[in-house]
């Protein structure tokens, strides 16, 4: 058997099949509900990231690396991560909404199970593994 390289090919995007809060896949009219995601190792998530790691830098030289974030600062890391989690979403399918980035940060903002899913989906290259 030969090694084969292409075991390492890694997608551009991949899709999620959202869960609801119990643990059961979400369906819009017996259609699954589908969040299509960049992954880490593609442009647009790599642009976003760096974008995230500036944005939180400034954060940090302006409150100073000694003190820890208060409230407004909390809120406002979270904003950055809805914002981060809005750019890397490459669209959707049967969400009740038509997708663009500011529907993206409205739901990401106010649905925290949608958001830890994408963050928690986003982070796994095995979702992203080109299947044979």
């Amino acid at each position: 058997m030969s090694f084969d390289l292409s075991l390492f090919e890694i997608s551009e995007t991949a899709d999620l099949h959202l869960k609801l809060a119990d643990g059961s896949s979400a369906y819009n009219d017996d259609k699954p509900v589908i969040i299509r995601i960049y992954g880490k190792d593609s442009k647009v998530a790599r642009t976003a990231s760096l974008k995230l790691v500036r944005r939180l830098d400034a954060l940090n030289k302006k409150r100073g690396k000694d003190r820890l974030p208060d409230e407004s600062e909390l809120e406002k890391i979270k904003e950055l991560n809805v914002e981060f989690l809005a750019a890397i979403t490459a669209g959707w399918e049967n969400m009740p909404v038509k997708f663009s980035r500011e529907e993206a940060v409205n739901i990401y903002s106010n649905y925290t199970i949608i958001r830890e899913q994408v963050d928690d989906f986003a982070k796994d290259r095995d979702a992203y593994v080109k299947k044979s």
